[in-house]
C-alpha cells in the first residue's frame, strides 16, 4: 500500500497489505516471497498482467523496470527526484515507483514507517513502525526527541513495541552491512547503539537531517505528483537479504535463498498479478500462510491501481535494462488479447 501526496496533504488508501507482524502481535516475523518453504536455492516469483487491466502495454514497461531493481538489489542514495528533473509531469503519478512500492508488498516486505493503517494522519505516520502501547496517539507514543526531527535515533517512544529493523553497529538505515541476517540487524531495541532510543527510519526528512543527497526507503509510505524513485534504497535491499537468509537467520546457509521476479506478460496463473482499474490509488493486497516459527509466506499477492481516467499515471516508454526481455503485454495465458486500453 502507498500514499499520494499532493501539497503537504496525504490522500490515505486503507488496503489488504498485511503486516504479519502486526497481526500476529510478534515484532521478529519475517516474511517470505511465494515459493520459499523453508529450503535453500533460487525462489522465482512470477508477475502477471491481468487480461482485463487498462493500459496493459504500458504497465508492461513499468512492472518490467521495477522488477529489475528488485532483481539487482543495487541500494542507492538520492533515489527521489522531483519533476522536472525527475521526467515526471508535476501533475502527474509515476506509475514504476508505485509498482516499485508494491511489488516490495508482494515478496513480504512492510511499511518502516507507521503509514495509514496506525490510523494516525500526517506527519505522525512517519514515525517508525511498531505495536501501539499505552500512548495518546491511537495507543503510540510520539515524541521527536531533542532533535526535533521525526524518525531519528532520538525518538521517544514510550511502550510502543518496535517492528521496525535496524542496522545493530550503527542504526543508520542508509547504509548497508557487508553480511545481512541477525547477527548484524535486530528488531530488539535492546541491541540499539549507545545512546540511540529508538531505530531510525529511512525518510527524507530523516536523510536531509544527515546532510544527505534526498533519499528515502521505497517501502516508505507515501509519493508525491512529479516524484520519481529510480532505485532502492538501503533500507530496501537490507529487508529483502534479511529474509533472504532463510528460516536460521543465518547468511550463507542450507536455508538461505536467492530470489528472482519473473515477468510473465499477461495472464491470471502467476505469483503476483497487476490489475490496473479499480477505484483506490494503488494497493497490494496478500495472504500468507506460516512455514517455521516467526516466519511466514506470502501465499498469493494482488496489485490494484486505479484506472488512467482516476489517476494522471505518468508511464516511461522505455525498458531500463541490459538483458532481453519481453517489451509488450501480448504473452497470453488462457486469455485473447486485444491491445491496451
Amino acid at each position: 500500500m502507498i500514499l499520494l501526496l499532493t501539497s503537504g496533504v496525504c490522500a490515505p488508501v486503507f488496503a489488504g497489505s498485511f503486516s504479519f507482524a502486526d497481526l500476529l502481535q510478534e515484532p521478529a516475523t519475517i516474511t517470505h516471497p511465494s515459493g520459499y518453504i523453508g529450503e535453500g536455492g533460487k525462489v522465482t516469483v512470477s508477475v502477471c498482467i491481468d487480461p482485463e487491466s487498462e493500459s496493459r502495454v504500458e504497465l508492461a514497461i513499468a512492472i518490467q523496470n521495477s522488477i529489475q531493481h528488485w532483481n539487482r538489489l543495487e541500494p542507492s542514495l538520492g533515489n527521489s527526484q522531483m519533476s522536472p528533473e525527475s521526467g515526471v509531469p508535476a501533475d502527474h503519478v509515476d506509475a514504476e515507483s508505485v509498482l516499485l512500492h508494491e511489488i516490495g508488498h508482494c515478496i513480504g516486505l512492510a511499511h518502516p514507517n507507521l503509514a495509514s493503517e496506525s490510523g494516525l494522519s500526517g506527519d505522525k505516520r512517519r514515525f517508525a513502525r511498531a505495536i501501539p502501547g499505552s500512548g495518546p496517539d491511537n495507543g503510540y507514543t510520539l515524541h521527536a526527541g531533542s532533535d526535533g526531527v521525526i524518525a531519528t535515533v532520538d525518538d521517544e517512544r514510550g511502550d510502543d513495541v518496535n517492528l521496525h529493523w535496524f542496522r545493530k553497529s550503527n542504526n543508520n538505515p542508509f547504509s548497508i552491512a557487508d553480511v545481512v541476517d541477525a547477527s548484524t540487524y535486530s528488531v530488539d531495541v535492546a541491541d540499539l547503539p549507545a545512546g540511540h532510543a529508538y531505530p531510525a527510519v529511512a525518510g527524507k526528512q530523516v536523510s536531509s537531517s544527515l546532510g544527505l543527497t534526498p533519499a528515502e526507503a521505497v517501502m516508505h509510505q507515501g509519493i508525491y505528483y512529479g516524484e520519481k524513485r529510480t532505485g532502492l534504497g538501503h533500507d530496501d535491499v537490507a529487508m529483502a537479504r534479511l529474509a533472504m537468509a532463510g528460516t536460521d537467520r543465518v547468511h550463507d546457509t542450507e536455508n538461505s535463498y536467492e530470489l528472482e521476479i519473473s515477468y510473465e506478460g499477461v495472464g491470471s496463473n502467476c505469483d503476483i498479478t497487476v490489475w490496473m482499474g479499480g477505484h483506490s490509488f494503488a494497493q497490494c493486497s496478500v495472504s500468507g500462510s506460516p512455514i517455521a516459527p516467526n516466519h511466514w509466506q506470502v501465499s498469493g499477492a494482488t496489485i490494484k491501481m486505479a484506472p488512467t481516467s482516476h489517476i494522471n499515471w505518468h508511464f516511461n516508454d522505455t525498458v531500463e535494462t541490459d538483458e532481453p526481455v519481453d517489451n509488450e503485454a501480448g504473452r497470453i495465458f488462457g486469455s485473447s488479447f486485444d491491445g491496451s486500453n
